[in-house]
């Protein structure tokens, strides 16, 4: 069963995401974190999407969520695919995000992927997305 708070946070992530520019090179702002994508992802005939990387971040004393985020490009067509609870204490961790394409038909092959750590401030009332880290790539799907 899927977490509605989770849902609501990785439909604002992917918002933010699509208005928002991604560092050119796939740099990364400052020493707040790094993240990296792994050169394989995976693609089942059901239409299942697996993205996995690494990532590191540090904490801001706040208890604000962060989120590892992941977008998933291929034919034109692109697709948020899941999103994982990134813990920022400063240690390399391995995430893994998962979906089920519902709209978008990807295949075995060259795609494009944008990996992103983000934090949702919450200080304002309305959760702001801050970009800790991201990283585009190619990828191959098999």
């Amino acid at each position: 069963m899927r977490n509605p708070a989770r849902l609501m946070c990785t439909a604002l992530a992917g918002l933010a995401l699509a208005t928002l520019p991604v560092p050119a090179g796939g740099a990364e702002p400052g020493d707040t974190g790094r993240i990296t994508v792994d050169p394989v992802g995976h693609v089942t005939p059901a239409g299942d999407v697996r993205l996995s990387g690494t990532y590191r971040c540090y904490g801001d004393g706040s208890e604000d969520p962060v989120f590892v985020s992941s977008t998933l490009k291929q034919h034109g067509a692109n697709q948020s695919v899941g999103g994982t609870n990134a813990r920022c204490d400063g240690r390399v961790h391995r995430w893994v995000n998962e979906e089920h394409q519902q709209w978008t038909a990807f295949t075995p092959g060259p795609s494009r992927v944008e990996a992103h750590i983000l934090r949702l401030s919450e200080r304002s009332g309305l959760p702001l997305p801050a970009f800790l880290a991201s990283r585009e790539r190619t990828v191959v799907l098999r």
